[in-house]
Order: structure tokens, then sequence, then C-alpha cells
């Protein structure tokens, strides 16, 4: 499973774009603070208005959730304009990862219809609450008219939406394909949150601060590399946790990614996991590690920086990954103080794991 990886864009709290992220990125600092939507808890969230990132009109209806994935593909197509040419767009297919989707729309929407009866509901937030349709905004917004989905598999859904994309290449239904990670912050998500850590739950990932942020990543075919190239997926695979448990799953991914990429443990420069360590799925993550890998491997966890951003977490920990190598030339982060070579990224869930591996 082998696919260049020609362009980025990430919108996050702490600004846009590749630079931007490779400089927070190497900073290093949680870009928690006090929630704008409840001031006693933290959380990585972006402006309250999103609609000046995205230069397109047809925002008004849109959810929070559809404008954060618009504007990732609004900084991808900026930094390569190429990709609004008619044919291209044509051409250009889109998956998208997301756990919860629009998920403050569904709860007005339902919240409504409770409310004063299904005949009172509004027909203008119902597109919101069909999961897929954050991938459709997307796509009309900016034309793009090959085939169109959403994956939605918690924590894994950015990764799952990467090898989606990857299967669309490799069976020749299109030529490049953007993928996008996104989820959203909001009253909902956070009450749903807090639900959880007052329920019987006893995991360490719950204390960690949600964030918002949204990624792309543009795919072309394996072949000659493109001039624009900035990485290269190599490999990916992911595995159940069915009668098995969290961390044999992580470890079968990280080994069968291995083997998908044709490389060995040893050749791997850098670990990005998804969870922090100290206890539920972050623990599985690092006993599998270690298995795979021993105590050698340099290791990132995104969430120390975004938060916990859910589905988004794959792909923004690839175009972490990237945006620092490729920005290592510039004088907030020499090349010294970054690892050369394949990095695999891990996505973990009660469910299982889905593991990829990219190089530069």
């Amino acid at each position: 499973m082998r696919a260049w990886i020609s362009a980025m864009g990430v919108v996050f709290p702490g600004g846009k774009g590749r630079q931007a992220f490779a400089r927070a990125i190497v900073r290093g600092e949680s870009l928690a603070k006090a929630s704008r939507l409840r001031p006693e808890i933290l959380a990585a969230e972006m402006e309250e208005n999103l609609k000046p990132l995205v230069e397109r009109r047809g925002l008004a209806v849109l959810s929070r959730g559809a404008i954060l994935a618009a504007a990732a593909i609004e900084d991808l197509a900026a930094a390569e304009p190429w990709l609004l040419e008619e044919q291209v767009r044509a051409e250009c297919a889109l998956v998208v990862g997301t756990a919860f989707g629009h998920i403050a729309s569904r709860a007005e929407f339902h919240q409504d219809a409770r409310r004063n009866g299904a005949r009172w509901v509004s027909p203008i937030l119902f597109p919101n609450t069909i999961i897929n349709s954050l991938a459709g905004h997307a796509a009309i917004l900016f034309g793009l008219s090959g085939p169109n989905s959403t994956v939605t598999s918690g924590r894994r859904s950015g990764l799952e939406a990467v090898i989606r994309a990857a299967t669309l290449l490799t069976a020749g239904r299109a030529p490049r394909v953007i993928v996008l990670g996104c989820d959203e912050v909001s009253q909902t998500s956070l009450r749903g949150l807090d639900s959880l850590r007052e329920g019987a739950w006893d995991a360490p990932e719950l204390a960690i601060p949600p964030g918002e942020a949204a990624g792309a990543l543009l795919l072309e075919a394996a072949g000659p590399p493109p001039a624009r190239s900035i990485g290269r997926l190599l490999g990916a695979a992911e595995r159940s946790s069915v009668r098995k448990g969290v961390s044999r799953a992580v470890e079968e991914a990280m080994r069968a990614a291995l083997a998908d990429a044709g490389v060995t443990a040893n050749e791997i420069t850098h670990l990005s996991l998804s969870g922090r360590y100290g206890g539920g799925i972050g623990q599985a993550e690092a006993e599998a590690a270690l298995a795979v890998f021993g105590g050698k491997t340099p290791r990132m966890c995104l969430q120390q920086v975004l938060g916990e951003t859910f589905g988004a977490q794959g792909v923004l920990a690839i175009a972490a990954e990237l945006a620092v190598r490729n920005e290592a030339a510039s004088e907030f982060s020499p090349a010294a103080h970054w690892p050369e070579g394949p990095f695999l990224v891990s996505s973990a869930e009660t469910t299982g794991a889905t593991c990829a591996v990219v190089s530069v």
C-alpha cells in the first residue's frame, strides 16, 4: 500500500499552515487553555468564528465541523493552487475521518424534535445530522467530483481514512485523494466527556483536555515521485482487539504495517502514539511499542500539544511529522534535532488499532 503525499493543510488552535504547525510541534507546549464554552475546564479550541478561514460562499448553514474541514482544505489549496483547476478538481476524491462529525448540530436537531415534535424540526439543520454530509459539504465547496466517503471509527478514523484513500488510488478510482481528519469541540462533546468521567470509567485519557483541529493530506498514486512530494505512505494495517485485547491488537497492527511497508523495526526512527502514557489505551500502545521496537525508538504524543483530537488524530500525527521534517532546514528546527528515516503512526481504541508507516 504505497502512495505519495504531495501536500498538506492544517488548522489548529495555534494558527494554520505547515510552518506554524511545525513550530507548535517543536515547541511542544500545550495549546489548551480555559474553554470559551466552559471556562472552568481546559480545552484546545479554535476561535469561535471559523468562517474567516474559508474564502467561500455558502457557509451560513454549515456546521462547525464542516467549516473546520473546509478550512483545512482551504489551507492545502492556498499552498497548492493547481488543485483548484477544473480538471484536477473533477478527478480528486475526498475521504474524511471523524469520530463525531456534526455532533452539536445533531444534538440541536434532536433537542428541537423532542421539545416541539418532529413536524417542527428545522430542515436547514437536517443535512448536518448526517455523518457523511461533512465530506459532502467540503466537496461541494471546492468542486471535488471524485469518489466521496466518510470513515467513523473513533480515534482510528483518521488512519482508517488514509487506508481508504490508498485503496482508491490502488484500484484506479482516482489519480489523487484528499484525506481529511477533523473533529470539533462543542457543548455536546464536553457534556459527553463529563458523563464518562462521572461514570464507571477509570481511563487516564479522559483527563486529557479535548482539542479541535483539522488536517488534510493530498495523496497521489504510487509511481515516479511528483516534484512537490513532501512524504510517502509506505504501508498500513489495522487489527481488531476482539478476543485479544488492545495491546495485542496494537502489536499486530504495528508488525503488519511494517511488513506492508517492507521495512524492519530497526529502520523506524520515530513513533507517534495516540495515547498518553500511564494507563488505558496509552499504556497498551506503550506495551506494544516495547514489544516491537524495544526502548530505543524516540516517541511523540500529539496530545501534549493539541489535546485529544479524536478522529483527527491520525491525519494530524502524519501532518506533524511531515511538517517538522520538511521545515527542518529553518532556524526553529535544526535537522539534527529530529530523527530521519521512516516513522510509524499508531491510532488505538478499545476496538483495535490502525498503524501507518510514512517516510519523507
